[in-house]
């Protein structure tokens, strides 16, 4: 769990760092990331769905031990974050 909350700091403002269920299930549809990460309380709906793609495309998903307020924190959003993507770099994508 300590080395996915790592992982998110270092991506922390940066473009690579896919915030909110939407746009990470988008990104996961069109298997543009290399890692999702998931609050304990996220909506049992949406772990499902990510579970589901996250499995077709290949791509690990973490479940943390974080709330959505926690992981809001972690991403500096002073909004609730049940859902978070990291991208993959622009090279893979040749």
């Amino acid at each position: 769990m300590a080395e996915g909350v790592n992982e998110i700091k270092s991506y922390v403002g940066k473009k690579e760092l896919v915030i909110g269920y939407n746009r990470v299930l988008k990104n996961l549809k069109l298997n543009k990331l290399k890692k999702v990460f998931l609050a304990s309380n996220a909506p049992e709906d949406f772990v499902k769905e990510l579970e589901y793609y996250s499995k077709i495309a290949n791509i690990p998903l973490e479940k943390l031990n974080l709330n959505n307020e926690e992981l809001g924190i972690i991403c500096k959003k002073q909004f609730l974050v049940s859902t978070v993507g990291i991208l993959k770099e622009k090279e893979d994508s040749k």
